[in-house]
């Protein structure tokens, strides 16, 4: 058996790396994908071109559009004359949301009187209409908060206690699930190893179902001395080998290059790449043994991976979902790995409250023993028919 399956090992090895396509679908294909959402997200969108109307004219309405191009989301890109020279703008993409800033504005203020200034953003575009609309909010409540303060202290009134009755409530806002409000920490973290995941369990049914397809499986099992195991194994080690290197990659990628914030260890965000890489082998090797050809296999492990990601739930808070869709994304390892993953390395959560995301991995390896039998039929008969 051991010689067996080091024949077969330096066999594949051999024909791994003795062929572009396989090489550039087990090592290429994931380094690009890497770099391309690495790239995508490795700075957050900044500056977007907002219109502005001042039909007040005053140095409270200079301030605040002041204010507004200095932050990061809003760029001042057109001093505008009416509303509808605005709206003409946002419908051509010219500028993506305007301010409308009312007339009476400073005297309204000074009497005390309560007066609106208007933000119209385009809800087509999420990502700066979001940005746009948080910029403005922020920057208008700082203003008035501001307008506030000066007025009483004008009344003789003390900092500290103009500060205390312009803002009785302090808020002490804490960000949950993007704690960074980076969306590159936030999209990056689950999309590189969604992308493994998928490269690891399509590669690994292609190279299993290949020899069963063409009918030469039977000499592929007599290389290994007749043993499944070392056939399995010696096959698969040569991939394994090339994606636990590019796990390793993916993890120095996306926290020493792109910085992510990394609360523990390297080596324990790393080890559970290779162990997501192992098990995602065990299941390509699950869906060719109850496969009836290539086809259906490549059809279920692509329509496994397609559904994994909307599973883990990662863009939308598992506990908002309904207990059954709760239970059901327990089926898919990703699920585990991500709640590992995330809870370890972004949030610093301690072991002891995501050791069970290790022990779920178990439950693929008894799935795989289950299985295995089949496989070693399909291996004896030489192909799938």
């Amino acid at each position: 058996m051991k010689n067996g399956f080091w024949k077969v090992f330096f066999y594949e090895f051999k024909l791994l790396f003795g062929s572009p396509k396989k090489l550039f679908l087990a090592l290429g294909v994931p380094v690009l994908l890497f770099f391309f959402f690495g790239l995508m997200f490795q700075e957050e969108p900044r500056d977007y071109k907002v219109g502005i109307i001042d039909y007040d004219q005053s140095m409270l309405s200079g301030k605040l559009i002041r204010s507004l191009d200095a932050t990061p989301e809003i760029s001042i890109a057109q001093v505008l004359q009416s509303e509808e020279e605005a709206k003409r703008l946002l419908q051509r993409g010219e500028i993506y949301g305007f301010i409308v800033v009312p007339n009476n504005l400073e005297k309204n203020v000074l009497k005390g009187q309560q007066t609106n200034v208007f933000c119209y953003i385009n809800g087509q575009y999420l990502l700066p209409a979001g940005n746009i609309s948080k910029a403005f909010k922020i920057t208008t409540k700082m203003i008035s908060a501001g307008v506030n303060i000066e007025k009483r202290k004008k009344k003789g009134q003390e900092y500290s206690s103009a500060l205390a009755d312009a803002q009785p409530i302090r808020l002490d806002v804490h960000t949950i699930y993007n704690p960074y409000i980076n969306y590159g920490y936030y999209l990056t973290t689950p999309f590189l190893p969604f992308m493994l995941e998928m490269i690891v369990i399509i590669l690994t049914i292609y190279i299993l179902s290949t020899p069963l397809k063409y009918g030469f499986a039977d000499s592929w099992l007599r290389m290994s001395g007749n043993s499944a195991w070392a056939a399995l194994w010696g096959k698969l080690l040569p991939y394994t080998i090339v994606f636990c290197f590019v796990g390793w990659w993916m993890n120095f990628y996306l926290f020493k290059i792109m910085g992510t914030p990394l609360h523990v260890p390297m080596t324990s965000v790393v080890l559970m790449t290779f162990l997501l890489i192992i098990v995602h082998q065990i299941l390509g090797v699950f869906f060719v043994s109850i496969s009836k050809d290539m086809r259906s296999a490549l059809t279920f492990g692509a329509g496994f991976c397609a559904i994994c990601f909307s599973f883990a739930a990662y863009t939308f808070p598992m506990e908002g979902l309904p207990r059954f869709i709760q239970d059901i994304s327990n089926i898919f390892p990703f699920t585990h790995f991500l709640k590992y993953y995330i809870n370890r390395a972004i949030k610093g959560i301690p072991m002891d409250y995501t050791i069970h995301n290790l022990y779920s991995f178990g439950a693929y390896f008894i799935l795989f023993l289950l299985t295995f039998p089949l496989f070693v039929k399909k291996l004896k008969k030489g192909s799938y028919e």
